[in-house]
């Protein structure tokens, strides 16, 4: 595991940053390793959630049986148990989702067992009481009720967007997207951020003066600029 300070480091970016600063390493495609876009940030605010996944699969048909899913009880007792900060990454098995996977009471009990956020491809409700706390709400949307709720499994891996999430994957959460981070580079990465924001600027300088003085862009120029900013990202 990372430290905490490495962590709080990564705070001051976003996602897209983060995006730009992992192709710097190789490590994979740049159309891997982040939710494609069904699930979106609820409450927006203006720092990231970070923290490691904690996975459940659950459903809200009713039970086939009174011996289908597992206690609720053991789901907590895992989620104290995990490493921390933590964020709840839960898979709507449903098609199409009918109701919610998430409320009020489900984020304070998270809140108190350690969770930061949740992650949902299911809806959730009582965004009003939840965006009071301090808390992370990402979703396919919004639906008024829990209907059967129950669990199906948990500590598995699960599949949100099309991108498979496993137990203690690490996830960088904000308005913007939501990034599965390789932890073996997170050290590396405030100082890549800086340098990919850094390079953007040949670019936008440009761009910016020439806004600010009403003129048009020499399109070599802007071309010269573009391929200086394609080099500072490639360094």
């Amino acid at each position: 595991m990372v430290t905490t300070e490495q962590l709080l480091a990564l705070e001051e970016f976003d996602s897209p940053t983060l995006c730009n600063a992992i192709e710097w390493f190789g490590i994979r495609s740049r159309l891997e390793g982040y939710l494609a876009g069904s699930v979106r940030c609820m409450i927006p605010r203006d720092r990231p959630f970070i923290g490691y996944a904690t996975t459940a699969r659950l459903t809200t048909q009713p039970a086939q049986s009174p011996e289908e899913g597992v206690a609720m009880g053991d789901y907590y007792r895992y989620l104290q148990a995990a490493p921390r900060p933590g964020i709840a990454v839960l898979q709507d098995v449903d098609s199409p989702h009918r109701a919610a996977m998430w409320g009020d009471v489900m984020a304070h009990i998270h809140q108190a067992v350690g969770s930061r956020a949740i992650v949902t491809n299911g809806g959730v409700r009582d965004l009003k009481a939840i965006s009071a706390m301090d808390f992370g709400c990402f979703a396919s949307g919004t639906l008024c009720s829990h209907g059967y709720i129950h669990m199906l499994e948990y500590n598995c891996p699960v599949e949100l967007d099309g991108v498979t999430i496993h137990p203690g994957d690490l996830l960088f959460c904000d308005n913007e997207g939501i990034v599965l981070l390789p932890e073996f580079i997170v050290p590396q990465l405030p100082s890549i951020c800086r340098k990919m924001a850094a390079a953007e600027w040949p670019v936008l300088g440009y761009v910016q003066e020439a806004l600010l003085k009403g003129a048009e862009l020499d399109m070599e120029i802007l071309e010269r600029r573009l391929d200086e900013m394609n080099q500072l990202r490639r360094s």
